[in-house]
């Protein structure tokens, strides 16, 4: 078991960086970039860099090892192996010290599937796999962090306040697990709305329209339609995590920008993301629509195209058809749609006041099911009509709220489970 030669008693790692890096340099042809690990994570000189992908391809970089030891020879012609002049360049670095330098030649004639190469400071050329430098040949933009925000797990508990300038400018403000609006106090802030607007802001994959940006109007960003501001709690005062503004929708982009960061650069991210992030502060009322127990219903009135049919509940909990109305009910279909119905939650509120029930096909479909209870000895009344599928597969639906028809997005797998029951058959 012992090694025969010297060659094998040679350690094959081309790289020992022990997790001290916090400069990389690539060059490949006219291609290169510089990547420098600051404030806990990777940025290139214009944009955020992809912190996992790096962490994946240094742990791939410190497994490299030389397919085979050429020659030790420090007169060797460099020429020869295509050293001379580098076809690339790859360097790690530890503030001023270098650790590794890495240049990269040519192939052999009679193997294209490895490539000669030198550490500058040693004599020694080896070969090694092209493929295992292949990632590092790529341009910078492979190496961008495309998410629009870049908020870890543990930082978005962090966020204290969000400002937000759209249809009107109003600000939340973090009160424990709950978020309340300091403007509005008695508003019902839905929190976890809040949490799912900063989910969506974390995870969405932006394009980088333009790097170097002079003119924002032609993208709408010079006076944008949308501006988010993530702040947290801070002394003396809070401290911005995000600013993004956002622009016009064009050929299916919406134009993005962050000014708290390469604010001359353009982003682009899809439109029916930017669609999921509120406006109005309105949008962030609690999505609950009401909340009611079975027992509790007196009867259940399906109005649908001029026709109406009308199911009470008696004190045995039993459901039967009122005079006049007539069909087949599925009792324990019926009750189990009722029971689902009752706690019933906005996927997105889409209108606070309905102006035009064409727009959304509420005078179309005339679809309406009212819903009589009885709670603590006193009488009320729900209604709920229904319109048309959303441009996100939900159906739109009204309610009296405020004293207006407020339009909400009726969540889809409720409708298909429930629709049997809340409508007329034949309509």
């Amino acid at each position: 078991m012992l090694p025969l030669t010297a060659t094998d008693w040679r350690d094959p790692f081309l790289f020992r960086f022990d997790g001290r890096i916090n400069t990389i340099k690539s060059r490949s042809g006219n291609k290169g970039f510089t990547l420098v690990h600051t404030n806990g994570s990777w940025r290139l000189p214009q944009a955020r860099a992809n912190n996992t992908r790096i962490a994946e391809l240094l742990q791939k970089t410190v497994e490299i090892q030389v397919a085979k030891f050429e020659t030790d020879d420090p007169q060797a012609d460099l020429e020869q192996y295509g050293l001379q002049t580098p076809e690339m360049e790859l360097s790690f670095a530890y503030d001023t010290n270098v650790l590794a330098d890495l240049l990269v030649g040519r192939s052999p004639t009679n193997d294209p599937s490895v490539v000669f190469a030198k550490l500058r400071d040693q004599s020694s050329i080896f070969r090694v796999a092209k493929e295992s430098l292949v990632d590092w040949r790529a341009s910078a933009t492979n190496f961008i962090d495309r998410h629009l925000v870049n908020l870890s797990t543990n930082e978005i508990p962090q966020i204290a306040q969000i400002d937000v300038r759209g249809e009107d400018s109003f600000s939340l403000q973090r009160k424990g697990d709950s978020w309340l609006m300091p403007a509005a106090p008695d508003f019902p802030v839905d929190s976890g709305l809040v949490q799912d607007v900063l989910k969506l802001l974390s995870n969405v994959e932006v394009d980088i329209e333009k790097d170097v940006v002079t003119d924002f109007a032609p993208y709408g960003l010079a006076t944008p339609a949308l501006d988010y501001t993530l702040q947290k709690a801070g002394s003396p005062s809070n401290s911005i995590l995000a600013q993004i503004n956002f622009g016009t929708n064009q050929s299916g982009r919406v134009f993005a920008r962050r000014l708290d960061e390469y604010s001359d650069t353009v982003d682009s991210m899809p439109p029916d993301k930017y669609e999921r992030l509120p406006r109005a502060s309105w949008q962030f009322r609690d999505r609950r629509i009401w909340n009611f127990k079975t027992n509790e219903i007196v009867s259940v009135t399906v109005h649908q195209h001029g026709k109406e049919r009308k199911i009470i509940r008696n004190a045995k909990g039993e459901w039967s058809f009122a005079p006049g109305s007539q069909g087949i009910i599925n009792t324990f279909a019926f009750d189990e749609a009722m029971y689902r119905l009752g706690d019933l939650t906005a996927v997105f509120w889409v209108s606070p006041d309905e102006k035009d029930p064409e727009k959304y096909g509420f005078k179309k479909n005339d679809h309406r099911v009212t819903i009589e209870l009885k709670r603590n000895g006193k009488p009320e009344i729900l209604s709920l009509d229904f319109g048309d599928f959303s441009e996100f597969g939900t159906r739109y639906s009204a309610i009296e709220l405020n004293g207006a028809r407020a339009i909400f997005e009726f969540p889809w797998p409720l409708f298909f489970e429930v629709k049997d029951s809340l409508t007329i058959p034949g309509n």
